[in-house]
Parts: C-alpha cells; sequence; structure tokens
C-alpha cells in the first residue's frame, strides 16, 4: 500500500518528536523518568484507542477488524492489537492490517478466539 505524502510526513515528525523526548527524558533523574514514561505510555494508549474508533466507523477490511476486535476484546481489545500473538506468527494483529489478506489472517484469528476454537 502506498503511503501519502502526508503519512511520511506525519511518521518523520512523530519520529523526530521521538527522538527528541527521548533525549529529554534521560536528562531526567530516575524517578522522574518513571514518571514521564508512564505518562507517554498513558498517552499512546489514548492516541492508539481513539485512532481504532476512528478506523471502526468506515467500511474497509481494517474496519471490520476494529469492530470485531471490540465486540471480542471490549475495552481491551486495543491491547491485544498492538500486542504481539503466537497464532499470527508472533506479529501483532495491527502489523498485518497493511492487507486485506492480512486483515483477514486476523479476523480468522478472532474467530477462532471468539469460539474457543485453538489450534
Amino acid at each position: 500500500m502506498k503511503k501519502t505524502s502526508s503519512v511520511k510526513e506525519f511518521e518523520a515528525a512523530l519520529g523526530m518528536m521521538i527522538t527528541q523526548l527521548g533525549i529529554l527524558i534521560r536528562s531526567l533523574p530516575i524517578e522522574q523518568q518513571m514518571q514521564a514514561l508512564g505518562r507517554v505510555e498513558a498517552d499512546l494508549y489514548i492516541m492508539r484507542k481513539h485512532a481504532v474508533q476512528r478506523l471502526a466507523e468506515g467500511e474497509s477490511p481494517q474496519a471490520e477488524v476494529c469492530r470485531q476486535v471490540q465486540r471480542v476484546f471490549g475495552d481491551r481489545g486495543v491491547d491485544w492489537l498492538f500486542t504481539p500473538c503466537w497464532a499470527l506468527e508472533w506479529k501483532a494483529p495491527a502489523e498485518l492490517l497493511n492487507s486485506e489478506e492480512g486483515a483477514q489472517m486476523v479476523l480468522d484469528t478472532l474467530g477462532r478466539i471468539q469460539h474457543g476454537v485453538f489450534f
């Protein structure tokens, strides 16, 4: 899937922000580093949750995955999407959403989880 220039620009800006944030956090005392990292982790979770909710409103195969994740896992679905899964060859389900084939693999896995079918 070809990325648009705005997506590439966003990814470049995000990479620079993460680099600068890392430099800033490393300059803090260890206690403050831990607090800052906790806040960053919480903010990242919120951003992922909102992205999944927005994506679920569409009509793409990826949107169907997000809706199914919400049905199967509820609020814990965001965590599942970004956690490597042995049924998906230790890839995070979100990594496979770039293609219809990958989205179908994730849907198949969700169906097996929902129905208690393990292999």
